[in-house]
């Protein structure tokens, strides 16, 4: 019962956080209408632009009049670090922080294989911009996400979730747990 409880708040703070960015990003649009809204960067010959270890693409905000809009949080939800278990046995330490730039650490070891990591962006990357437009405007992608580095705990990731939903932030927590991670720390 204190589980499920626990997980209910956590999404209740997820949908939080996620808000404030969404509002801010839709706010952001009312001031540059006709911008090209999420675009992936491409090549001249309209491939993607790969970048990384992971060899990852980059969604922009905004586009508008040939210039990039970069919509980056001015707020952060302030809330005492939430605990809880995920999934079989993820352990999960929730800061505060941005839905359009987290830092997620984990205990992962072995640095070989970070293949459902890598599904799990391409899935929420949309790279072939099949995901129609929400009722927002905005398509429910994910806009980055870095190379893992190495850090004390085991190894960082930075992600900008873009206008991804909650779904996006489960299923990353999912990849990490089946990708090894024990522990995972949000800030």
């Amino acid at each position: 019962m204190v589980a499920s409880l626990r997980l209910n708040f956590m999404k209740e703070i997820l949908n939080e956080i996620r808000d404030l960015y969404i509002n801010q990003f839709l706010d952001a649009l009312k001031d540059h209408k006709d911008s090209i809204i999420e675009p992936a960067m491409r090549l001249e010959n309209g491939c993607l632009a790969l970048d990384g270890k992971l060899n990852l693409p980059l969604r922009l905000d905004l586009v508008h009049e040939n210039a990039s809009i970069s919509v980056d949080s001015n707020k952060k939800l302030s809330f005492s670090e939430i605990d809880f278990i995920w999934g079989g046995s993820l352990k999960v330490g929730l800061n505060p922080f941005c839905w359009d730039s987290m830092v997620c650490t984990f205990d992962k070891t072995n640095d070989s294989d970070w293949t459902l990591l890598y599904e799990w962006f391409m899935k929420w990357f949309d790279e072939d911009d099949q995901s129609p437009a929400l009722k927002n405007n905005l398509y429910g992608v994910v806009h980055f996400l870095s190379d893992p580095e190495p850090c004390a705990l085991g190894f960082q990731i930075n992600i900008d979730f873009g206008s991804s939903t909650i779904e996006a932030f489960e299923e990353l927590l999912n990849a990490l747990e089946k990708g090894g991670a024990t522990k995972v720390i949000i800030n």
